[in-house]
């Protein structure tokens, strides 16, 4: 552009020495007056650029899961007479490639042309992200003048995580298949609540007593009481890593509490996902609300929940925790002597190695009766 305005430069101020220093000035003035007109032209198309050209995009989904590719089409509308010389494109999220194996180049655009551009793109990450063009530097066609247009209608997309396999299978495990309710109400087998006729009940809850002396056989319908609910909990504090391995750390986080959300979904068990204060429920055929959660989640609280923690009512609770200090210490061990049945998950990394004090801080967590599991991200996670 700088090589462009010194020769337009260049040539009017030639075309004014023409006109000025020659007895027929008029081939000067002609030279000078149509490099005018010329610069009059370049910068009405440069200023009416954002009139004229339009900007649509398409997604062929809204909404992924990490590691999908979607087809994203870009047209460029030139509704003007003008033709720009060069367009360069300006993406959302410049940090993250997400084009698969392909760019989008510079390209001219012709008067009343439409261009249009189709790519794969793939997200690595889960989260919700604008993508595509943010913004449309144009070029007049002599190359003086660049304008930017902005793109008025961003397209968005949101990015499911993908739950751990491995997580998945061992809280499926035999293990721990204490944890799965197949009623949303248990019955206490030590309390009778009311009798009735027997229609198709199991035999083992024939009263043989009251069946005798009605002739007739009745059943024993005994007191029931709600299941403990389930809360999974994540700590929310920022991880102290780079950027790129922060987001890293805390997407494979998030997968194995997705893989714990998905599992207990399929439970009659009353589950949640508790963080910052927030209740998502979790629910089988609810998984978008659970699952946009997920995805839209930020590791930015300061306190790391431990204060929330002393408020939650009876539950089975599931924490999962990528640092604890004193003041988490002292709240799951409120949890533990409240409930009992607590579950804690450390997350730790080669870039966030298990301190010898952390450990501590865990093994007397163990002690007082929660039940550890310590588990390195580094590669696809080990339990």
């Amino acid at each position: 552009m700088l090589e462009s305005r010194i020769l337009f430069s260049a040539f009017f101020v030639g075309g004014v020495v023409l006109a000025i220093g020659y007895e027929d000035s008029r081939p000067g003035f002609m030279i000078a007056y149509g490099l005018f007109a010329l610069f009059l032209l370049a910068l009405s198309s440069a200023l009416l650029s954002p009139r004229c050209l339009k900007i649509e995009e398409e997604l062929s989904a809204e909404v992924i899961f990490k590691d999908e590719e979607i087809i994203y089409t870009l047209r460029i509308i030139n509704r003007s007479p003008f033709f720009y010389s060069r367009a360069n494109y300006h993406f959302f999220n410049p940090d993250f490639d997400h084009f698969v194996g392909q760019e989008l180049p510079p390209a001219a655009l012709l008067p009343g042309n439409r261009n249009t551009w189709q790519y794969q793109m793939r997200f690595p990450y889960r989260g919700e992200y604008r993508v595509g063009v943010e913004l449309v530097t144009v070029t007049d066609i002599f190359g003086l003048f660049n304008f930017t247009v902005k793109n008025k209608s961003p397209v968005s997309l949101v990015v499911f995580p993908k739950a751990n396999d491995g997580f998945t299978h061992e809280l499926s495990s035999e293990a721990q298949s204490e944890m799965r309710r197949k009623n949303l109400f248990e019955e206490d087998y030590s309390v009778i609540a009311d009798v009735s006729r027997y229609t198709s009940d199991d035999m083992r809850r024939i009263h043989w007593k009251l069946s005798a002396k009605r002739v007739e056989f009745m059943v024993k319908l005994f007191d029931t009481f709600e299941q403990e609910k389930n809360i999974l909990f994540l700590d929310a504090r920022k991880t102290p890593l780079a950027a790129g391995q922060a987001l890293e750390f805390e997407d494979k986080v998030i997968s194995y509490l997705t893989a714990a959300a998905d599992f207990f979904a399929g439970s009659a068990s009353p589950t949640s996902i508790f963080s910052g204060g927030e209740d998502t429920p979790v629910n089988r055929g609810e998984e978008f609300a659970f699952y946009t959660r997920l995805a839209c989640f930020r590791f930015d609280d300061k306190d790391g929940g431990a204060p929330s923690l002393l408020k939650l009512e009876d539950c089975r609770l599931y924490a999962f925790i990528t640092a604890i200090d004193k003041s988490l210490m002292d709240a799951l061990c409120y949890r533990v002597s409240v409930d009992r049945n607590v579950f804690v998950y450390y997350f730790y990394s080669s870039e966030l190695p298990l301190s010898g004090d952390t450990d501590k801080l865990l093994g007397d967590l163990e002690a007082h009766g929660a039940k550890v599991c310590k588990i390195n991200l580094t590669g696809d996670g080990e339990l």
